[in-house]
């Protein structure tokens, strides 16, 4: 990565922490173009996520779906398992705001079914969690229960009140 790639980067993601989306998402789209035209393909598809997020957050979940499509094909390319389930994982956000539910679903899946035996616990966890909201908020309230259930177990260190709620689902699903 250039330094001018890298301090664009690093001031998209200032910006973001500070909660000002839009601009965070101007960094990382200028991130984007100076890695492609530098042809580095992993360094644009990791920018293009930073922008993906970016745009989400700011409201443009449908631009943000453009940015992140594909990008997870990037990764696969190079066989890093976690940005590839991270970038299909952002695709998914971007489809559930969007509302095209089905679609969102199928990509959570994949990205969860990539990190099975990954050792990437708190991501595999946090894509879980998000499966399963979207699981209840479309009707399928028994199978988000086992989605979350199944995201409390890969987290390293559940807090007090994921492992009062793993008791019930233990005694729901009949599990120890």
């Amino acid at each position: 990565m250039s330094e001018e790639l890298h301090s664009l980067s690093q001031t998209g993601m200032k910006h973001f922490n500070k909660k000002q989306y839009t601009l965070a998402a101007d960094f990382f789209s200028k991130a984007v173009d100076l890695a492609h035209s530098e042809q580095l393909d992993l360094d644009e598809a990791e920018q293009k996520n930073n922008l993906s997020v970016a745009l989400l957050f700011a409201g443009n979940a449908r631009q943000a779906y453009e940015a992140a499509a594909g990008t997870d094909q990037v990764f696969q390319a190079h066989n890093d398992i976690k940005r590839q389930a991270m970038a299909l994982g952002n695709a998914a956000q971007a489809l559930e705001e969007l509302k095209k539910y089905p679609e969102a679903l199928k990509l959570y899946g994949q990205a969860t079914d990539l990190l099975k035996g990954q050792n990437e616990g708190e991501t595999r966890s946090m894509l879980l969690h998000r499966k399963a909201n979207l699981q209840a908020k479309t009707g399928e309230a028994f199978q988000g229960a086992a989605t979350l259930s199944a995201a409390i177990d890969e987290k390293p260190r559940p807090d007090l009140k994921e492992k009062i709620l793993q008791k019930a689902f233990n005694k729901i699903f009949k599990r120890n």
